[in-house]
């Protein structure tokens, strides 16, 4: 999948190519799951599109769950995240028919190089929710943005119960949404809702921050480790 840009670069933004708040639009990305549930994406090359793998609740069409990314190599996406998870639907919280992206499972992938976060899960709209996502054992190299990002913009959202265990996290930049003070692995971010998350076994490495948090988010930690140039935990 490679060299898609179409409607990202447009005039006139509408529909899917429209921003979502600070959630970039959804045009441009090598693939799109919009209201999938229970697919399996595996084994492909994507690459220097706008973005990588998308997997959006978009309405009126309902949520994206119990889908696996595994062992795909997302690299070279000069604007958006490699792989992104965003919630952009206000009925997510309230009816998980109706919206939300949830229980997916990102393993074993290769995300690096892109202009955005090496991964992301993130709530636009107030009630948006992307959470109960597992991502593990993926390599994050080099990419624009912090490496693992989860943020939190509006009330009512939930991004908690979000698992990141044994990814390779290494060189990627710095979070403008947390505003990070430089490069971190991963960057936490809640507005206002108290939100939760795991991160478990992941090794940082070429970061100044390992795992930022910004705003009320908790996580829990345990068996990580810090290249001895890596700063360990920081916020504002």
């Amino acid at each position: 999948m490679k060299n898609n840009d179409q409607g990202a670069t447009s005039s006139e933004l509408i529909g899917e190519c429209a921003p979502q708040g600070p959630v970039p639009g959804d045009c441009g990305e090598g693939l799109h799951l919009w209201s999938v549930t229970y697919s399996q994406v595996m084994e492909n090359n994507v690459s220097h599109n706008v973005g990588g793998i998308l997997v959006t609740d978009d309405p009126p069409y309902g949520p994206s769950h119990d889908n696996v990314i595994a062992r795909n190599v997302i690299k070279d996406n000069a604007e958006d995240c490699g792989i992104t998870l965003p919630s952009h639907n206000p009925d997510a919280t309230k009816d998980p028919s109706k919206g939300g992206v949830y229980n997916n499972t990102i393993v074993g992938n290769d995300s690096e190089n892109n202009g955005g976060a090496g991964i992301g899960m993130f709530a636009s709209a107030p009630d948006a929710a992307s959470y109960d996502n597992t991502i593990a054992q993926n390599r994050v190299k080099g990419n624009g943005e912090g490496g693992i990002n989860i943020h939190s913009h509006a009330s009512g959202q939930n991004v908690s119960g979000n698992v990141i265990v044994g990814n390779t996290i290494a060189g990627n930049g710095k979070d403008p949404d947390s505003k990070s003070y430089g490069p971190n692995g991963i960057s936490l971010f809640s507005d206002s809702v108290s939100q939760s998350v795991t991160i478990t076994g992941n090794r940082f490495r070429n970061e100044e921050y390992g795992i930022w948090i910004s705003g009320p988010f908790t996580p829990t930690l345990s068996k990580n480790h810090f290249a001895e140039s890596v700063k360990y935990q920081v916020g504002p």
